[in-house]
């Protein structure tokens, strides 16, 4: 889930390697995670157009959707209040594209 929020809600380009140190993890960790949420289909894989060597992690439709679907879970839960929900999906909406 930390991997998942770190690749919304902060600005790419998102690279295995800048991913780990922000996590303070090892690459493999990462790499690992990273297949299960593609697998999932919310997070994939882009080749860089500039440098075919480098590797993006970028967000995917299915992936804002599931965490707007989180959002909604934990406020009809009570789990963070209607305050924080809203603030929630201020920064979520922007970051479909």
């Amino acid at each position: 889930m930390a991997l998942l929020m770190l690749v919304y809600e902060t600005p790419g380009p998102h690279t295995v390697r800048g991913l780990a140190a922000q996590l303070s993890v090892s690459k493999p960790v990462v790499t690992r995670a990273l297949n299960t949420l593609a697998a999932l289909g919310y997070l994939r894989r882009e080749r860089d157009e500039a440098d075919g060597r480098n590797i993006f992690v970028v967000r995917t439709e299915m992936g804002a959707d599931f965490l707007e679907g989180f959002g909604s879970f934990v406020t009809q839960h009570g789990i963070v209040s209607d305050d924080a929900a809203r603030e929630a999906g201020r920064v979520f909406e922007p970051l479909r594209n």
